[in-house]
């Protein structure tokens, strides 16, 4: 008997749609209870990782070389602006488009809305940009950048698309349609600087828990879980995967979603709540009783265009998730972007059939 494995993936070189920070300098203020009868100096201002100047520059650094990278799937190239996760996804979606011979994308530009600009507190510095690109309509990007140390250059590390507007917007990233939330406003100091919160890790155990709430098989389970708000990345994702396996019973397919420790900042929206940006790897494995005939074109072109018969599969991919995490300890998150479901594939063996 022979059953078809398809994983729908996304396969777009990477880029962030639109970029939004706030920043500018911090501005001290003086303590009326402080007296001394000799002049004191002021107190130092409060200083943003980065000028929105230099941040402007860096962007459209950054995207000459994205394009120049992408014109000719360059890894190596694109490594000089790109690193993290959004990096292994990037050069993921290289092998692919090499593989199965597509068109590179077309140049883009951003244009930036917002910078946010956290105030310096050393290495690694970090801001994020929000903007958009020529097509993009309602929908933004957000875009964070890093550099590790005083002599390392900066690189894009992580990007999400976001929306922003009262107008409800949706896209169909992989050909599967999703309906993106609402993010609120980034708050900002009032120096203009983007406010992070410093004790953030409860807020980043959202990610494994999201990782393991999309991680499905080899039996079908819960499509809604209480501690997650329902939209189209989180209980379609999962009762999507509990219809592959229901629709064949000869296929033993699991979904294993790892999380993937970061220290991006993390930004405190109008309400309180926490903007999470998360990354797993997604290993997806398929047994059967009977043959196995991969239906992704993307598997197939990375075994060499032969899509089965096999006898097991083993895919391993990338997911990047934007999460939004309230305050209030039993609020529901809401995923506000994430490829959980169309994750980019970097690799995949398979074993045929005897």
């Amino acid at each position: 008997m022979a059953t078809t494995a398809v994983l729908t993936l996304s396969t777009a070189c990477s880029s962030s749609s639109d970029k939004d920070l706030a920043g500018g300098p911090g501005k001290p203020s003086a303590d009326p209870n402080v007296r001394t009868s000799a002049p004191t100096s002021p107190p130092a201002a409060v200083r943003p990782v980065i000028s929105e100047e230099d941040a402007r520059r860096l962007s459209a650094e950054h995207d000459a070389e994205n394009n120049a990278a992408n014109a000719k799937f360059d890894s190596e190239r694109l490594g000089r602006v790109e690193g993290g996760s959004l990096y292994e996804e990037s050069t993921g979606s290289y092998r692919v488009a090499l593989a199965t011979k597509r068109k590179p994308i077309e140049p883009f530009t951003h244009t930036i809305s917002q910078w946010l600009i956290p105030p310096d507190t050393g290495y690694p510095k970090q801001f994020a940009a929000i903007g958009t690109t020529k097509g993009s309509g309602p929908l933004s990007g957000i875009s964070y950048f890093a550099q590790e140390r005083a002599d390392a250059p900066w690189k894009l590390i992580f990007s999400a698309t976001l929306r922003q507007g009262e107008q409800e917007a949706s896209a169909e990233p992989g050909g599967t349609m999703v309906t993106y939330p609402r993010v609120e406003r980034v708050r900002t100091d009032a120096g203009g600087l983007a406010v992070t919160l410093a004790d953030d890790q409860a807020r980043r155990a959202a990610c494994g828990e999201y990782a393991g709430y999309v991680s499905v098989g080899p039996a079908t389970k819960a499509a809604t879980d209480p501690r997650f708000a329902e939209g189209s990345f989180t209980d379609k994702v999962v009762s999507n995967f509990n219809a592959t396996i229901t629709a064949q019973p000869a296929l033993r397919m699991t979904v294993e979603q790892q999380n993937i420790a970061n220290t991006l900042p993390v930004f405190e929206l109008a309400s309180g709540a926490a903007l999470v940006p998360c990354a797993a790897h997604v290993n997806v494995d398929f047994y059967s009783t009977g043959d196995i005939t991969l239906g992704t074109k993307d598997a197939v072109s990375l075994l060499g265009g032969k899509a089965g018969p096999y006898s097991a599969v083993q895919q391993k991919h990338i997911s990047l998730s934007l999460l939004a995490v309230p305050s209030a300890p039993k609020a529901p998150i809401t995923v506000l972007d994430s490829s959980a479901q169309q994750p980019q594939i970097l690799s995949v063996t398979a074993t045929p059939s005897r």
